[in-house]
């Protein structure tokens, strides 16, 4: 019925919006109607079947379309961006939650899919349901900085501006190093000097903590007058995190490690 719904709307339709979200499994829904898009101007409904929404856009990329087992669907990404435009905010962070929990949400295809498509309604609750704010450039130049910081001293290079689960939602971290769960805050003072960005920065890094991750915070004064003192550091500390990751999975003393929360002794 989804194929015939796609197929019935012409060259290029797929299947979008709510509709999408179910065939993703992020929403629930009964499947009794199907919203559909197509690429081209607007008023393209005349003689669709009443089950089907369809609304055209001059704004459908090709590569914001793929196939669901055989049906032509919008990626996760550009249905969660469409999707931000039309349900209630809760709705949305579920449907973000279900994406994350079943391996289909790529944040930086969604943010690039945002970005194809400015001025869409919603975008900003998607981002806060991705844990996203807008771009910085002061700090992507303090990332860039890290960066080279790491490669200049012989250090793993770490990932920027990913996304780590805390349990009750997805954070943004500047630098992450993933074997190690050790993550690097680049602190500007504009960013992070008022008194409410102090206190969401704490309660961040404890919720974090609680998940097994370490979080240390640099400054760019720091990175740019002491970077061997930050370097010897960031050694020293990925160290420590190695040696209590192995500890922790049993090399010493037989626990197993499941990835989140305490370890257990083994069954």
């Amino acid at each position: 019925m989804r194929l015939g719904a796609v197929l019935s709307c012409g060259k290029g339709a797929a299947l979008a919006r709510r509709s999408a979200s179910v065939a993703w499994g992020l929403l629930g829904g009964d499947g009794r109607r199907f919203d559909v898009v197509a690429p081209g101007r607007s008023g393209g409904r005349v003689g669709c079947p009443k089950t089907i929404d369809l609304r055209r856009t001059r704004r459908l990329a090709p590569e914001d379309v793929t196939e669901l087992r055989g049906i032509p669907i919008t990626t996760v990404g550009r249905t969660l961006v469409d999707l931000a435009g039309c349900v209630a905010s809760r709705v949305l962070q579920r449907a973000v939650h279900e994406a994350e929990v079943a391996g289909l949400l790529d944040v930086d295809a969604v943010i690039a899919t945002i970005e194809r498509n400015p001025g869409r309604r919603g975008t900003r609750a998607l981002r806060a349901a991705l844990g996203v704010s807008a771009p910085d450039p002061a700090n992507s130049a303090i990332a860039a900085a890290f960066l080279a910081l790491c490669v200049d001293h012989g250090l793993p290079a770490p990932r920027l501006g990913v996304h780590v689960d805390g349990g009750d939602r997805l954070y943004e971290a500047d630098a992450l190093f993933p074997a190690e769960r050790l993550i690097v805050e680049l602190d500007g003072r504009r960013v992070h000097a008022t008194a409410r960005s102090f206190q969401n920065d704490r309660r961040r890094d404890s919720v974090l903590a609680a998940q097994d991750f370490q979080t240390l915070r640099y400054t760019w004064r720091r990175l740019h007058d002491e970077p061997a003192s930050v370097a010897a550091e960031l050694r020293r500390v990925l160290s420590l995190r190695r040696t209590a990751a192995a500890a922790t999975l049993g090399i010493a003393g037989g626990s197993v490690y499941r990835g989140h929360g305490a370890p257990t002794g083994p069954r």
